[in-house]
């Protein structure tokens, strides 16, 4: 029975894409972010497909074999033969339900793209599958002798944020959805309040009972592990990255008359590409007022305006 659910299509099928995605990323140069994220999509449909999501079907615990791409989601302390190595990395692929595929999605692709653009897909890669298997580690030695399940793109997510903030920890970052009025907050401070909080909601799951079935401390060793080893990843070799042109920012210090855009225009001398500086600069402008009338303005061929007729030099 389980030599032969060992070749379930389905299982196969879940490894392909995942495989795809890797190969497809490395081939073409896309982001790794956005295929991860679309293989993670992929593949909760194949658990869909499959009738064994596990809120639904807890028999799968004792037949992890059946499905073993999904035993990567259901792997037991007390009988690890049943979850093959290669689970470790597939479990980060695997999601309980929609709204927990659709959480950990949102905060992987409003999150992580900026931050593999500046390192690079491999150490972006490293941080967030070795995270990922550092996280379930953990986790499972914490629990020895529980049976216990993982599934998720949690702990990866967190490894990576661990590793953003420690390498740019004054970048602001909106906590998953970028909507109006909400402010953003230094990358540094989102990890170390996610630190606190999960540490804390691991030891008291009993005042909300269904937080219990979170894997908090996963999170929590993942994201220490990115802060920890982001430093060594960035030795890892990339390829050629488009240099950032040198530019005065004298004209800008001079418009910039309110504490909103001095802080704009320091994360502006901060950035290390010339996306990321482009875009905090047009964040200066649609930030800015005209010195005379007080209206919007904008940019034009190295100048601002204004409908009053005010004009500004950028350079």
């Amino acid at each position: 029975m389980a030599l032969l659910g060992f070749f379930d299509p389905l299982s196969w099928a879940a490894i392909a894409v995942i495989v795809g995605a890797l190969v497809y990323s490395y081939w073409k140069k896309a982001l790794l972010t956005f295929t991860l994220a679309l293989a993670c999509f992929i593949v909760y449909g194949l658990e869909v497909a499959s009738n064994d999501v596990i809120w639904i079907d807890l028999g799968l615990y004792h037949n992890v074999a059946y499905f073993p791409i999904y035993s990567a989601g259901v792997t037991l302390v007390a009988l690890p033969s049943l979850s093959p190595a290669w689970t470790f990395v597939t479990y980060q692929f695997l999601h309980a339900s929609i709204p927990h595929l659709l959480f950990n999605m949102l905060a992987l692709i409003l999150i992580a793209p900026v931050f593999e653009e500046r390192i690079g897909s491999l150490r972006f890669g490293v941080l967030y599958f070795v995270g990922g298997i550092v996280g379930a580690a953990g986790f499972l030695l914490w629990n020895y002798g529980s049976s216990v399940f993982l599934v998720g793109a949690s702990a990866s997510i967190s490894a990576v944020i661990g590793g953003y903030a420690r390498l740019y920890p004054h970048d602001r970052v909106t906590l998953f959805l970028p909507i109006p009025g909400v402010p953003s907050i230094p990358i540094i401070d989102l990890a170390l309040g996610f630190i606190i909080l999960e540490t804390l909601l691991s030891f008291v799951p009993g005042f909300l009972p269904f937080l219990g079935s979170i894997a908090w401390l996963a999170h929590v060793f993942a994201m220490i592990f990115g802060i920890f080893a982001a430093p060594l990843v960035m030795k890892l070799p990339v390829g050629r990255q488009r240099p950032l042109r040198k530019m005065s920012f004298d004209a800008w210090r001079a418009l910039a008359t309110t504490p909103e855009l001095r802080s704009i225009l320091e994360e502006a001398q901060r950035a290390d590409l010339p996306e990321i500086r482009d875009a905090w600069l047009e964040k200066f402008v649609r930030a800015m007022r005209c010195p005379e009338c007080g209206g919007p303005v904008k940019q034009s061929l190295g100048r601002l305006t204004s409908p009053c007729g005010w004009r500004g030099r950028l350079r």
